[in-house]
């Protein structure tokens, strides 16, 4: 069931939306014991895959094999525990989220931003966006025929206080928002990355104002220097600063993160961060469509996080950081 506050936030569309029915096979399906006539899969003796061996760009390897190689070529409730335990410790460790939380897993954040979008937004409903956002994500939006309401930014950001005058004078015409979208850090298209005292001002507006923050956020890890420092300040490494989710008190905030840009796109795969009541409607949509992702990136993500572990993640990330700030480091210099 639904957590009880959360429903004034859901479409009229998610609420229509059955359950999972699948949700009480799956682990009959798993059970080696039992003969499942509704699995819909070929016997796991005759899938094609005997063993996955993948190379590292260091030279090392990661061998999938056995029940793992079977259950990479299952369905995605087989596959996703070692890979969805990951997001939950990432969570925990880089936003330690002070409201109740949980972790799904996505086909990637365009799927998710889609699902998201049609399980907040009707038709007529207001949604606040930047004042200039991701191309992909404003077709999704225009698809829900939902009405959209930019909020001005500068090289900072979103502006607090044009985010409050924009929900003030929709108050007037007794407009109430649904829900904002924003990119906090590595804004598409613009670059900028949110301020510290910007983050608690826009989510003390959204409390004012009672509508919800859909954080987009696939270039969390991409940051160069830590939050609220100069270039002397070095890498941020895994200490990246705050999030909407990391003050989220109210339960408000459903966060979206991807190892599109922090690994590889190909993968399709991430993963969202919510309210309990809110995500009970993410997994209705999710089943019925997406069904979060693939299983074989699922297995081989797991096995290179198993073999890194935080440290060999973080000094991946380390890594990543100094490539991205030297390209920008090039680029700025070319432009003088």
């Amino acid at each position: 069931m639904a957590t009880s506050g959360h429903e004034r936030y859901v479409s009229a569309a998610a609420k229509a939306r059955p359950p999972d029915a699948f949700k009480d096979i799956i682990p009959l399906m798993g059970d080696p014991t039992s003969v499942c006539l509704a699995g819909g899969a070929p016997l796991p003796s005759l899938f094609p895959i005997q063993d996955i061996t993948v190379r590292l760009r260091d030279g090392t390897s990661i061998e999938i094999e056995g029940d793992d190689a079977s259950r990479a070529q299952r369905y995605a409730p087989f596959a996703q525990g070692p890979i969805l335990e990951w997001c939950k410790t990432q969570v925990q460790q880089l936003h330690n989220p002070p409201a109740a939380w949980e972790v799904q897993l996505t086909a990637g954040s365009m799927s998710a931003i889609d699902i998201v979008f049609d399980m907040v937004l009707d038709p007529g409903s207001t949604l606040l966006i930047e004042e200039f956002t991701f191309t992909a994500a404003i077709d999704a939006m225009k698809a829900t025929r939902a009405n959209l309401e930019q909020v001005q930014s500068d090289r900072d950001g979103m502006l607090p206080e044009a985010l409050e005058a924009k929900c003030a004078t929709l108050g007037e015409a007794r407009i109430k928002p649904r829900a904002l979208f924003i990119i906090p850090v590595g804004q598409n298209p613009t670059g900028t990355r949110l301020r510290k005292d910007r983050y608690l001002a826009i989510y003390a507006i959204a409390c004012k104002y009672d509508f919800l923050i859909i954080e987009d956020d696939p270039y969390f890890c991409l940051q160069f220097n830590k939050q609220g420092c100069s270039e002397e300040c070095g890498l941020p490494g895994l200490s990246l600063g705050t999030s909407f989710l990391s003050i989220d008190a109210e339960a408000r905030v459903l966060r979206l993160d991807s190892f599109s840009k922090m690994m590889a796109p190909g993968f399709r795969l991430g993963w969202i961060t919510g309210p309990p009541g809110l995500l009970h409607y993410y997994r209705k949509h999710c089943y019925a469509s997406s069904q979060w992702g693939a299983s074989l990136s699922m297995k081989v993500l797991a096995a290179i996080f198993e073999k890194w572990q935080r440290a060999g993640f973080e000094e991946f990330v380390l890594k990543m950081q100094e490539a991205y700030k030297t390209r920008r480091d090039v680029a700025l210099a070319a432009a003088e």
